[in-house]
């Protein structure tokens, strides 16, 4: 049996199938929270995923020219000033 990959890296199947270890169970992210119901990066987002058994959280985070934390997936905002 060929190794199997995951986010564990490569896993030897055949010494797991031989064995009574289980395949490491993979884990269950919240990519910038719950997006498919909430508004992604906001609070309700992250509680709701948090709520719906997730591991982990994931979200962007950058820093603006005026050194001011932000979340967001976008690199450059673009202000429209009229």
């Amino acid at each position: 049996m060929e190794p199997v990959g995951g986010l564990y890296g490569e896993v030897d199947a055949t010494a797991y199938a031989s064995s009574n270890q289980k395949l490491p169970k993979p884990q269950a992210i919240g990519h910038r929270g719950y997006k498919a119901k909430y508004p992604e990066n906001t609070m309700s987002s992250f509680t709701a995923a948090v709520e719906a058994g997730v591991e982990a959280l994931e979200t962007d985070v950058r820093l603006s020219k005026d050194d001011v934390v932000v979340l967001s997936h976008v690199r450059l905002f673009v202000l429209n000033r009229f």
